[in-house]
């Protein structure tokens, strides 16, 4: 099993209020991704995505999880 990455927080604000935030927020994040509109959203962004890196404006990477192509700036 891999080890997870430590965040690392450079702001003044404590993990656990950044924490409690997150944990406040993901149900929404899900729920919209979950959705019709969030899934016709993110694949209009892949789609970008794609695009920029066919001009190359950015470089495909993979992700650390799945091995799924991600494209990042």
């Amino acid at each position: 099993m891999a080890r997870r990455k430590k965040v690392v927080n450079h702001t003044k604000i404590p993990d656990y209020k950044i924490e409690a935030i997150a944990r406040c927020i993901l149900p929404d994040i899900l729920a919209y991704y979950e959705s019709e509109e969030g899934q016709q959203e993110f694949a209009r962004w892949q789609q970008e995505q794609k695009t920029q890196v066919a001009a190359g404006l950015i470089c495909p990477l993979k992700t650390e999880y799945s091995g799924d192509t991600y494209y990042g700036r």
